[in-house]
């Protein structure tokens, strides 16, 4: 009964989560050859963690499917992977309804060994998200948070290339 109430939740969570939302057009997005403002997010540990001058590269997630190529990539590399070349994983958790984000989601987060930044507000999630590109893994690439570069990818092995293009 139990995993059928679950089940349940998790179907209705989905339906409700992608009804209605559209784009406020007052949000700034994030645009190259500009900077992005630092912030801080909290990780799936629940502690602070920022972006800086010195990161050079941000993974941003907005579906499950890219979240999960990503996770199962990371998952294969040393703990401090991303860490050593100044890049970080973001991942948004805003669409997602709380019961699903509690039971569901954060207990995999958290078994996760590399910080994961969560964005837990949907306005904050609309300045990077592409609604456009939303499935696709979205990698901004920095220099002293001036943004170089936007790319779309898809796949573990077009991550790899550009984490390991990172100096």
């Amino acid at each position: 009964m139990k995993k059928i109430a679950i089940i349940f939740l998790v179907v209705v969570g989905l339906l409700i989560s992608g009804c209605g939302k559209k784009s406020d057009p007052n949000i700034k997005k994030v645009v190259v050859g500009e900077k992005i403002e630092p912030f801080t997010l909290k990780t799936q540990h629940d502690k602070p963690m920022s972006i800086t001058d010195k990161t050079k590269m941000i993974i941003f997630v907005f579906a499950k499917g890219s979240g999960h190529t990503v996770k199962q990539f990371l998952d294969k590399q040393p703990d401090d992977y991303l860490s050593k070349k100044n890049i970080v994983f973001v991942a948004d958790v805003s669409p997602m309804p709380s019961l699903i984000r509690k039971y569901l989601a954060m207990p995999d987060l958290k078994s996760r060994k590399y910080p994961i930044m969560l964005i837990y507000d949907e306005n904050f999630a609309e300045q990077f998200k592409n609604d456009e590109k939303g499935d696709d893994i979205m990698i901004v690439k920095l220099d002293n948070l001036k943004v170089k570069k936007i790319i779309y990818i898809k796949t573990a092995e077009e991550l790899k290339r550009l984490i390991d293009s990172v100096k």
